[in-house]
């Protein structure tokens, strides 16, 4: 649990938002988008990008 902790820590505050509401508040990409009024591809790529830090966080650590 810390190290994903420190995963969404170290995200952007946008990317994290963007992950968060998808992954916790479960919204879709366009509720996402209209709740912090960006654009839709704005969404995708924020949590792609999101994704990619954590995964890569979470795998850095477990090579330890």
């Amino acid at each position: 649990m810390s190290r994903l902790s420190a995963g969404l820590a170290a995200l952007p505050r946008r990317r994290r938002d963007v992950l968060m509401l998808f992954a916790v508040a479960e919204l879709e990409y366009a509720e996402i988008a209209a709740a912090l009024d960006i654009p839709l591809g704005s969404v995708q790529s924020s949590l792609h990008r999101a994704r990619a830090k954590v995964r890569a966080a979470l795998s850095e650590e477990e090579t330890r």
